[in-house]
């Protein structure tokens, strides 16, 4: 017969990984909120002959990074020079 304490430490320990995978797969989006149409209307002139540039300080050398590792397809995009977060991506 399982006891309230077992059932308590059971309902703690689901709470837990709920919360893990919850935070992980939401909040690279919170860190990053705009995608890349939304990043170009708000900064219109981050969008240059060559590319995208920073909103912020103007730099073109920016950082593509993905969530879990290099080959993750949902991708952080921030400025090398600034540190800014641009925007988020998903290939």
């Amino acid at each position: 017969m399982i006891s309230i304490s077992q059932i308590i430490i059971i309902v703690v320990i689901i709470g837990l990984i709920s919360f893990v995978v919850w935070t992980s797969s939401s909040g690279w989006k919170r860190k990053y909120p705009l995608t890349l149409k939304e990043y170009l209307s708000k900064y219109p002139k981050a969008k240059t002959d060559n590319g995208i540039a920073c909103g912020f300080c103007n730099s073109k050398s920016l950082r593509n990074l993905g969530v879990r590792g290099a080959t993750d397809s949902k991708r952080l995009v921030s400025c090398n020079s600034c540190s800014s977060p641009l925007y988020h991506a998903q290939q």
